[in-house]
């Protein structure tokens, strides 16, 4: 071959590859390679603060009425008794055991109970733990100290009736309250908690039921009477000592299932005769965060995209008078996506609780973004605002491909105002 073409071939071989061809010479295959998506620069999530925490093995113990079918898989009972045997072997679990030390693999047992109670305003935390502990000998159940135990109970409930401090049919689908344990106490360890699934008049469909007790279940294994991962607030009336955060949920608190609210996704479980999808509760952990992106486990199977303001921290301006702030607010992803649309939640304010109106008016300069782009939040006091006033709110991201609510189709930031002088 002449001198002459082999030049020309080298040339063109390497315009083709700034070219991002694909070209075949001497039998080897050239291509361009990819160019590296960037996220966009932001602000990661505040995080959680471990108070004390010593992580246990989880030992899941399912409580749920008898429907009197025990042999039909497809039962409603079965669904969540094989549920938890998935849980406690699923990726969901490894994710969880990395970041909050539940070691090996779990335990799940169950208990079918032929007359489970009815929370109808009158059934109080004693009578159900004491139920616990009937149900519990019953079944041949004791403590076992080298697990933290959850009892995870399915209890049905008259809608708009409270127990606890939480109304069935309120917007609470579920809490974990700890259990009293006794000296010599055979039945309960130090740790062991309940969890929670309030069955509005006695139903919930299955997904909807999973992904909440994998929230309160992990709640449970973390954050023992607030003595574990959390972020609250030592002065809920003017919360400003830790993030803005902790009003995820419209209250001055946030747990590990909190952060990640609206983010859920769907996990293969094989059993032998018994293999179904099951849905989870996504969770935060510092793991994800430190890393810079998703923030959240197990890893997303759609690209995270969100947004944030320069500081997780609250933002302290001379609001009263019809003041005014403007913050810029910078969209995010992990990956190319689509277009995504912005939308604001009031979660709290000074005087929220007691019907004083909310001190701030809220918009943004845009509600269509995507990697990079940024828009203005303004935040201006209304005639409701003073001195010693404040607002929170939520950001929310709603991204195209979370449609079916088996990914995380929301993605929350939570801003908050404090007004001076």
């Amino acid at each position: 071959m002449p001198l002459g073409f082999r030049a020309s071939a080298h040339a063109a071989r390497w315009i083709a590859l700034a070219a991002g061809l694909t070209i075949w010479t001497s039998g080897v295959l050239y291509a361009a390679p990819a160019q590296a998506f960037t996220p966009a620069k932001h602000t990661p999530l505040a995080d959680l603060l471990p108070h004390q925490y010593v992580g246990k093995p989880l030992r899941l113990v399912t409580i749920l009425s008898d429907d009197g079918d025990p042999t039909n898989a497809k039962s409603w009972d079965n669904r969540m008794i094989y549920f938890g045997r998935a849980l406690v072997r699923s990726t969901w679990y490894a994710d969880m055991s990395s970041a909050y030390q539940l070691g090996a693999q779990g335990e799940s047992l169950h208990i079918r109970v032929g007359d489970m109670p009815i929370s109808d305003g009158h059934l109080t935390m004693a009578d159900l733990e004491f139920d616990v502990r009937v149900w519990m000998a019953a079944a041949g159940i004791g403590k076992a100290p080298q697990y933290r135990s959850i009892f995870l109970i399915h209890l049905p409930c008259v809608d708009g009736t409270k127990i606890r401090n939480y109304i069935c049919g309120g917007g609470v689908g579920g809490f974990h309250p700890p259990l009293a344990v006794n000296k010599g106490d055979t039945q309960f360890t130090k740790g062991d908690t309940m969890a929670i699934d309030l069955l509005v008049n006695g139903v919930r469909p299955v997904d909807d039921a999973t992904v909440l007790s994998s929230h309160e279940i992990i709640e449970g294994a973390t954050d023992i009477n607030h003595t574990g991962w959390n972020l609250t607030s030592k002065t809920p009336d003017e919360p400003f000592d830790v993030s803005p955060q902790v009003f995820v949920q419209g209250n001055a608190g946030t747990e590990v299932g909190d952060t990640a609210d609206n983010s859920a996704i769907r996990l293969q479980y094989n059993g032998g005769t018994h293999s179904y999808d099951y849905k989870y509760q996504r969770v935060y952990t510092k793991a994800s965060v430190d890393a810079n992106g998703d923030p959240f486990e197990p890893p997303s199977d759609i690209p995270f995209a969100s947004v944030s303001t320069p500081s997780t921290k609250w933002v302290h301006d001379s609001l009263t008078h019809g003041g005014t702030v403007r913050i810029p607010v910078t969209a995010w992803s992990m990956a190319p996506v689509a277009n995504w649309t912005l939308s604001i939640t009031p979660k709290g304010w000074f005087g929220d609780d007691q019907g004083q109106a909310d001190p701030c008016d809220i918009s943004l300069s845009g509600t269509t973004v995507n990697n990079g782009s940024v828009v203005q939040l303004t935040v201006s006091g209304n005639g409701a605002a003073g001195i010693g006033s404040w607002c929170a709110f939520r950001i929310v991201s709603s991204t195209p491909n979370g449609g079916g609510g088996d990914h995380d189709g929301q993605r929350n930031w939570v801003v908050g105002i404090e007004f001076l002088a």
